[in-house]
């Protein structure tokens, strides 16, 4: 038991600070808590929340917030195939953009396409 929990690093520690002793001594409850946390639903519901809030930097370019709302939705949306989660990337995108009328101009620009 100490050693898995000597073992446990980042998120992973944080359910021994985040849960008592019920859970942090005993091994069943803490595997179990482990793996509600970390299954694959959980991780993607936590990158998808991320894309949710995610806003453009002071500073940051374009490119970069590109790249990181694919990575983070080819990690929330890993289920679903590449123009599906394309284009929910775009709408992702836009809304990171921060201004919701530049948003919907560019939504309008490319539906008449």
């Amino acid at each position: 038991m100490d050693y898995l929990c000597n073992a446990l690093e980042g998120e992973a520690a944080n359910v021994l600070w985040d849960y008592g002793e019920e859970v942090t001594k005993s091994l069943s409850k803490l595997t179990e808590t482990l793996q509600k946390r970390f299954d694959e639903k959980a991780f993607a519901d936590k990158h998808r929340i991320k894309m949710r809030n995610r806003r453009r930097q002071r500073d940051e370019t374009l490119q970069t917030l590109r790249a990181d709302i694919r990575r983070l939705a080819a990690l929330a949306f890993s289920g679903i195939d590449y123009q599906a989660r394309e284009s929910m990337a775009a709408d992702y995108f836009l809304d990171a953009l921060g201004d919701p009328d530049f948003g919907l101009k560019i939504r309008e620009l490319v539906q008449e396409y």
